[in-house]
């Protein structure tokens, strides 16, 4: 079984975030054992979330004081968990809606290749690409 960590920062949106973790939870596991947790990245108010509702995700959220930016608050999180015995930690910013397969093809591909890092592909939400007017149409 493999054991996967995954990061999420939050920062004053918990639509986002709580849309991002009705995502995770339609997640194929197929074996995959997850630990989330959601960085509380110094919103002006607190993000308290009832973290039963999503009891397969394993949730934790951790609050931090202030906002340390993506890549502090990502390391926060793997100071946090970097004594647990996980196989992978994958980064989301709280934005992110996931396909169910996401982690199966990701394991997948990280397994097989023996390599220390893999990225999905991401797909922009229609109205909100990044670069838009590089993109073709059939690519929107």
């Amino acid at each position: 079984m493999q054991k996967v960590v995954i990061s999420i920062l939050h920062f004053n949106n918990d639509q986002d975030t709580i849309t991002c973790l009705k995502s995770l939870l339609k997640l194929r596991l197929d074996g995959i054992e997850i630990s989330t947790y959601v960085l509380d990245n110094g919103s002006k108010k607190e993000f308290v979330l009832n973290t039963n509702v999503y009891g397969s995700l394993n949730l934790t959220v951790v609050r931090n004081s202030f906002n340390s930016g993506f890549t502090g608050g990502h390391n926060l999180i793997f100071g946090k968990v970097e004594d647990m015995n996980f196989d992978y930690f994958l980064i989301l910013n709280n934005d992110c809606i996931v396909d169910e397969n996401l982690l199966k093809v990701l394991v997948k591909t990280a397994q097989k290749n023996d390599v220390g890092a893999v990225v999905p592909k991401i797909y922009f939400t229609k109205g909100h690409e990044f670069h838009k007017d590089r993109y073709s149409e059939e690519d929107l």
